[in-house]
């Protein structure tokens, strides 16, 4: 599957149109893209904690970098509203 950014996306289980109509294949096709798409966003979102961040933002497709670093900073921001420490967040960011 490639984006239109020109980045490649495996899918993780292949689809096989043989003997197969058409509207049978494309809908097998499109769940496998839900489903690719899925597994790429969860393993960047679980990614994120165990590798430096400019390694992660390069080793993840673009779109998936975008939704973690948004996962990630709602639950981070959260934290520190719970523990009322925005002002160290904050700092935090700017580093």
């Amino acid at each position: 599957m490639f984006s239109g950014e020109r980045e490649c996306i495996p899918f993780s289980s292949p689809v096989d149109p043989k003997e197969k109509g058409v509207e049978f294949w494309m809908g097998e096709l499109e769940e496998m893209m839900y489903i690719t798409i899925r597994d790429v966003l969860k393993f960047s979102v679980d990614d994120y904690h165990t590798t430096a961040r400019p390694d992660w933002t390069l080793r993840h497709p673009g779109q998936c970098v975008l939704n973690g670093s948004q996962v990630h900073w709602t639950a981070e921001v959260e934290n520190a509203i719970k523990k009322k420490d925005l002002d160290n967040y904050l700092e935090f960011l700017k580093n």
